[in-house]
């Protein structure tokens, strides 16, 4: 019998609603945190930024959510991994994002759509960041969003789900 040959995904490559490199959804985080010397987002800030009272997620969402942020030190908080109950839930990517060998992220928003095959968007937002306003194309059936500067996207975040909350500037 032929062995089968574990195939080595590149780590930024992205796989609609399966995965990012090695991170795939639905996974238990613990599975990843000594590999890839992953630090909790809280615990990252503090140490990083000890002159800072950030917010935990927990204080954010109430407690009543079991939300956690993970970063690799390398990336800061550019490169985040979301969980839910110790579960992969969202990624928030600003580093690189391969889809198709081609990088998503600092290109223009039309090619990015080029990239990930599609020539329409499912609906809009905006959120000021940093005081500058960004805009947010959502394509739900890939689970992903991103978030444009000055056309340029800046931002993704993808999920394993379709995106079902969310307000649509366009309404």
């Amino acid at each position: 019998m032929e062995q089968m040959k574990i195939i080595d995904i590149p780590f930024w490559t992205w796989i609609p609603t399966v995965s990012i490199g090695p991170f795939r959804f639905g996974m238990p985080i613990s599975e990843y945190i000594k590999r890839y010397n992953l630090r909790d987002e809280d615990e990252f800030n503090a140490s990083e930024y000890p002159e800072l009272k950030l917010k935990t997620l927990q204080e954010i969402f109430g407690g009543f959510r079991n939300i956690n942020q993970y970063t690799i030190p390398t990336y800061g908080l550019n490169f985040s991994i979301y969980t839910e109950n110790g579960i992969i839930d969202e990624f928030k990517v600003e580093t690189y994002l391969y889809y198709n060998g081609q990088d998503i992220i600092m290109s223009p928003l039309e090619k990015a759509m080029e990239i990930i095959g599609r020539n329409v968007y499912d609906g809009t937002d905006r959120e000021e960041i940093s005081d500058e306003m960004q805009e947010i194309y959502y394509f739900d059936d890939l689970g992903l969003s991103l978030w444009t500067l000055d056309n340029v996207v800046v931002t993704a975040f993808c999920s394993h789900c379709i995106f079902t909350e969310r307000k649509d500037v366009n309404t």
